[in-house]
């Protein structure tokens, strides 16, 4: 077991729980049908099962802490990307410090209509 005596008190400090998302283009029909239920944030982040996206009720499915590196296909692929390549260039546009081995967040949401 590892002893928590000598760690900096700043490793200990618990990540929030966040309760809203936010996307720069609002709401669009793509997160109001459900055609867009991930996203990616960057750092290590903690949600409520229960959030508001933009106004409206939505459920977090599930979150998981990985890198780019770590990422599955399939994930960027949900996200719309063609190419690990592309997704970097699309994410730098949001996060320009990001790179393969930057923590993310990925979670899966559903708006409750």
């Amino acid at each position: 077991m590892k002893s928590l005596i000598n760690k900096p008190k700043n490793s200990l400090i618990e990540i929030p729980f966040e309760t809203e998302l936010k996307f720069k283009t609002g709401l669009t029909r793509a997160l109001l049908s459900g055609t867009r239920r991930v996203t990616i944030r960057l750092g290590k982040r903690k949600f409520t099962q229960n959030i508001n996206i933009h106004g409206k009720q939505a459920v977090i499915h599930w979150y998981k802490h990985t890198t780019l590196l770590h990422i599955d296909f399939d994930v960027l692929r949900l996200q719309g990307f063609k190419t690990m390549f592309e997704a970097m260039v699309r994410l730098k546009e949001h996060y320009p410090a990001i790179d393969i081995n930057t923590p993310i967040t990925v979670v899966e949401f559903r708006i409750v209509v």
